[in-house]
């Protein structure tokens, strides 16, 4: 029942974070957009680690939810 629970949380945050960290990226690309010189590198640098960090969350959830389901099958082996 615990590894249910594991996709069921996986799933969550992939369809409620996700798009709230979405909205966030965008609304910072179009900052961005209007800036010039050295502050337009320090918000693209900040903006990078947001898109790092949205691929982390999507990797992470995928990952959970996989090997979520590779215990169950095991369990049911055993």
């Amino acid at each position: 029942m615990a590894g249910a629970e594991t996709t069921k949380q996986a799933h969550e945050l992939m369809e409620i974070g996700l798009p709230k960290l979405n909205t966030f990226l965008l609304r910072k690309q179009s900052e961005l957009a209007s800036l010039k010189g050295p502050e337009m590198l320090r918000k693209w640098r900040s903006l990078e680690m947001w898109e790092t960090l949205r691929v982390w969350v999507v990797v992470n959830s995928v990952v959970a939810v996989e090997i979520t389901h590779l215990l169950l099958c095991l369990q049911q082996l055993f």
